[in-house]
């Protein structure tokens, strides 16, 4: 059977305090999109979920990319921004192993590529999971500020693709 796929965008998007971040994530209503603006730290999980998938019941899931577009704007200072955690949700629990890969943020917009047709983030999700509305993924970015740098990080948009097999 040939490995088939399904891309989505999330219906809910939330700022999570977990009791790590450096603050909570600026959400315009009912967007796609966000934003942080600090001084330095790993910021609270935005946490992504409503995707709206469909896998039918007898499949097999084999893998999951996420694409992030995403841009780190710099205010001063030599300010970063890293990937820092990437971890599905299910539930609304994380799992998994984290995808997340310490990448630079790039000053215009651009696209990181995470996983693929066959990485499943060390989970084993039915179907029913990745149909569920509380299934998603959790971001938190490390933004680097040395010496009082100051900047901000934003989601510009993310999709999730699930791949499966009949």
């Amino acid at each position: 059977m040939a490995i088939q796929s399904q891309t989505r965008t999330p219906s809910v998007v939330t700022s999570f305090a977990d009791g790590y971040g450096v603050g909570a994530w600026i959400i315009p209503d009912g967007a796609n999109v966000a934003k942080m603006k600090s001084g330095g730290g790993i910021t609270e999980q935005l946490r992504l979920a409503g995707f709206g998938f469909t896998v039918p019941a007898g499949a097999t899931v084999k893998g999951y990319r996420i694409d992030l577009n995403h841009k780190a704007s710099q205010y001063s200072g030599d300010f970063q921004v890293l990937t820092e955690t990437v971890k599905l949700l299910k539930g609304g629990t994380l799992h998994g192993s984290n995808a997340g890969n310490a990448s630079h943020w790039p000053v215009s917009p651009g696209v990181l590529q995470l996983g693929g047709d066959a990485s499943k983030f060390d989970t084993s999700f039915a179907p029913a999971d990745v149909n569920a509305n509380d299934f998603g993924l959790s971001l938190s970015v490390n933004m680097v500020s040395p010496e009082g740098a100051f900047g901000d990080a934003t989601l510009i948009d993310l999709s999730l693709t699930v791949f499966f097999e009949e």
